[in-house]
C-alpha cells in the first residue's frame, strides 16, 4: 500500500488516542452540499452535567476502491477532494435535562490535496464557529406501544471562517426539527433529521469569482434507523438529500454532475461514559459503488 495510505491510518489511531485517551460535523462551507455523517453525529449524547464539554472529529476517508489514492468523493460526480480531519470543540450548559446552550469552534486540517489548491499537505481552515439552542422532547407521546418526540435547534452561524470573511458573510441561521420514534422496548429506532439553513451577506457573489453565485438557502432531510445491540454497540444506517438555492435563485439540482443523495451505514461503539467512536461508510448513488468513502466519527464528553 501506498505511504498515503498508512499515513491515514497513523493519522486516525492519532485520532483516537488524543482524542479518546488523553482528553477526550462536514460544515457547510462555500459549496455547502451534505453534511455527511453529522446528523447521526448530532445523535451522540453527551455526558448528562449542567456545563460540559464536547470534543469531536471526523474523519473523512479514501475510498474502499482504493484506499491508497487519498481521494475522497464529493457531490460533484466529476471532482474528488483529499482525506481531511475536521474537528469541533463545544462548550455546553444545560438548562434542564432538555434544554441545552452550547458554542461550537469548527475547524479542519486537509491531510493531502490532490487538486493542489493550497500547494501543500496538513492545511488547516476554519469553518464558521456557531451559537446553538437545542431542546429535546419538544413534543412527546404515546403511540401504542411506541414513544414519539420531537426534537429541535435553532443554530446561529458567525461569520468567522476565510470564506465568510472574503465574500461579506453576515452568518447564517439553522433551523433543524427531528420526530423520532422509539418501537416499543426493542432497540430499534426511527428518526427524520431535516433542517433548513439561511445565508446572509452584503453581496451576491463571490468575491475571487465574480461569475460563482454565493449560496442562500439549503434543505436538507435525512432519514436515520439505528437498533441498539447492546448498551454500548449500535448499528445504524442514515440517508441523505440536499438542495441547496444560490442568490440568484438557482438550485444545485440544475447540475448534472452533482450527486446530492447519499448513504451512510456505519456503527456506534460507546467505549465509556464519556468516549464514542462510529465508524461509517458514505455512497453517493449517483458515483459508482467503489467511491464509497471510509469514515470516522470520534466523540469526547467532559
Amino acid at each position: 500500500m501506498s505511504g498515503m495510505f498508512w499515513s491515514t491510518i497513523s493519522l486516525l489511531f492519532l485520532v483516537l488516542v488524543t482524542n479518546g485517551w488523553a482528553a477526550s460535523l462536514k460544515s457547510e462551507a462555500g459549496d455547502p452540499g451534505i453534511s455527511a455523517g453529522q446528523s447521526a453525529a448530532d445523535n451522540i449524547e453527551p455526558v448528562p452535567s449542567r456545563i460540559g464539554l464536547q470534543l469531536m472529529s471526523f474523519l473523512y476517508g479514501p475510498t474502499v476502491g482504493d484506499p491508497g489514492s487519498g481521494l475522497v468523493p464529493t457531490t460533484w460526480t466529476d471532482q474528488v477532494s483529499g482525506v481531511s480531519l475536521q474537528n469541533q470543540i463545544v462548550g455546553r450548559y444545560a438548562l434542564n435535562d432538555d434544554l441545552i446552550l452550547s458554542a461550537a469552534y469548527d475547524f479542519e486540517v486537509l491531510i493531502n490535496d490532490p487538486n493542489h489548491v493550497y500547494g501543500s499537505q496538513y492545511v488547516a481552515m476554519t469553518y464558521d464557529s456557531f451559537l446553538k439552542v437545542s431542546y429535546d422532547n419538544l413534543l412527546g407521546a404515546k403511540l401504542g406501544n411506541n414513544w414519539g418526540a420531537l426534537n429541535a435547534d435553532i443554530r446561529g452561524y458567525l461569520p468567522t471562517s476565510e470564506y465568510s470573511r472574503d465574500n461579506g458573510s453576515l452568518g447564517s441561521l439553522r433551523l433543524t426539527l427531528t420526530p423520532n420514534l422509539q418501537i416499543g422496548k426493542s432497540g430499534l429506532s426511527l428518526a427524520l433529521v431535516n433542517f433548513a439553513r439561511v445565508w446572509f451577506a452584503r453581496q451576491a457573489f463571490e468575491t475571487q469569482n465574480p461569475s460563482a453565485a454565493l449560496p442562500r438557502l439549503m434543505l436538507y432531510t435525512g432519514p436515520l434507523v439505528s437498533y441498539q445491540l447492546t448498551p454500548a454497540l449500535s448499528l445504524w444506517a442514515l440517508g441523505e438529500a440536499s438542495v441547496t438555492y444560490d442568490t440568484q435563485g438557482v438550485s444545485n439540482t440544475s447540475q448534472p454532475n452533482r450527486s446530492l443523495v447519499d448513504i451512510e451505514p456505519g456503527l456506534e461503539f460507546k467505549v465509556n461514559q464519556h468516549f464514542t467512536v462510529s465508524p461509517y461508510l458514505n455512497w453517493f448513488i449517483r458515483q459508482p459503488i467503489d467511491t464509497t468513502s471510509m469514515n470516522l466519527t470520534a466523540s469526547y464528553s467532559l
